[in-house]
């Protein structure tokens, strides 16, 4: 029964993957952006707040001021209106007047409640309009991405390229091997025109599925928001999801600077290109960094002046920063609950990778992340030996037989204790 479950997961999986893969990237992408959504959406308030608390300082400094000016107290007697209350501190006769406040007060219950419906729907514009500013703020990264790529692409001279004798000398070792059949390109092309096809189509695909993401990003802010307007308290699991997120972002981000200004300074050509490369390639365990450190290598070799001592510094100062800054960053990133088995990061990296392709790879850590730390808070026998699995593939330790604490539990438990 287990394995055929296992079987059926796997197909649906795969069956779905047009649709899961654009989901779960855009509630990741939620987790990444919640603390700017919640900062542009209670904005308003705080800043309404802080004109409160200014108003108020300043009218408890004008009544401190007035208490200690008694000439100020007697004047503002002399003007009071109507006689003053009696001895025994009994109230004048109703007047006219009484009449009258009563019926403001009324028109003032009605004005209040009016004007907490026109609140109301201010506040709803304004969520409405958050999420579309931190839409429209990931559209705008993406297509500085993307005018950044074609920008590097046309400021690059391709003629040095076609004039450098290790052009021939490529095309004559790509004769000798079978591939081309003449020393023209054109061949090349012509031969692998399918190949192009089929790329051009998962470009397409592509495009198709980053404007469902965007849908799915919109609608997975508008679920978190309520969460920001009524200030829930978070589950532990996606704390820490949002945590990894947030901090494998910026930990790429620090990567891809470092990574483009080497290789600035080595005089590479496609310097953004290679640094977008390395940011998203971050993402992807292992073989990720390896990839990114790998591809400047051919484009180094095949430019003209550039020996084997450029192509090895190319790969090792890239291979430097790569593991100094993880060493550094990593460590901070994979506590508290967040770091996996190698074996079970090689794992999950396969497994995702063969059912959602490169879509696979960048998310197996966060899933397998959050599938562990899903079954840590789940009190069952199967649950404790499946996370013991995913915690310690190679050699699990005898499961124990009471549930695990949380952090709650824990805190509680030491309290006790003192």
């Amino acid at each position: 029964v287990l394995i055929m479950t296992a079987i059926m997961v796997v197909l649906v999986l795969m069956k779905l993957a047009s649709v899961l893969v654009p989901l779960t990237f855009a509630v990741f992408l939620a987790f990444l952006v919640e603390p700017v959504l919640s900062f542009i959406v209670l904005a308003p308030e705080r800043v309404c707040n802080l004109c409160c608390w200014r108003c108020r300082n300043e009218h408890g400094r004008m009544q401190t001021s007035t208490s200690h000016n008694p000439s100020h107290l007697v004047e503002l007697d002399a003007r009071g209106a109507g006689e003053p209350a009696s001895e025994d501190g009994a109230e004048g006769p109703a007047t006219p007047l009484d009449e009258g406040g009563a019926r403001q007060s009324r028109y003032l219950t009605r004005d209040s409640t009016a004007w907490d419906r026109a609140l109301s729907r201010l506040r709803l514009a304004w969520d409405v309009m958050s999420i579309l500013i931190c839409v429209a703020a990931l559209l705008a990264f993406l297509a500085t991405v993307v005018l950044a790529f074609y920008a590097s692409i046309n400021a690059c001279d391709w003629k040095k390229y076609g004039e450098s004798p290790k052009i021939a000398e490529l095309q004559a070792l790509l004769v000798r091997w079978g591939v081309l059949k003449s020393t023209g390109w054109e061949d090349l092309i012509k031969r692998y025109v399918a190949e192009v096809e089929s790329v051009a189509g998962v470009m397409v695909n592509l495009l198709g599925d980053i404007g469902l993401t965007m849908l799915l990003f919109f609608f997975s802010l508008g679920a978190i928001l309520p969460g920001i307007r009524q200030d829930l308290p978070k589950s532990r699991m996606r704390s820490l999801m949002q945590r990894y997120l947030v901090v494998k972002t910026i930990t790429s981000l620090i990567i891809a600077a470092a990574v483009s200004l080497a290789l600035c300074l080595l005089q590479v050509d496609l310097v953004p290109i290679f640094g977008m490369i390395t940011f998203f390639m971050n993402f992807i365990p292992n073989i990720g960094s390896f990839i990114a450190i790998l591809i400047p290598a051919p484009l180094v070799y095949l430019t003209p002046g550039k020996k084997l001592d450029d192509v090895f510094l190319t790969v090792l100062v890239p291979f430097l920063v790569h593991n100094t800054l993880g060493c550094i960053l990593e460590p901070q990133l994979m506590q508290a609950g967040l770091d996996l088995h190698p074996l079970t990061v090689v794992v999950a990296l396969t497994f995702w990778g063969s059912i959602w392709g490169i879509a696979g790879m960048i998310l197996s850590v966060p899933i397998t992340c959050g599938i562990r730390l899903a079954l840590q808070e789940i009190d069952d026998p199967f649950a404790r030996w499946c996370f013991d699995v995913l915690d310690r593939p190679l050699g699990r330790h005898k499961a124990s037989k009471e549930p695990p604490l949380s952090p709650d539990s824990s805190q509680s438990g030491h309290s006790n204790t003192d």
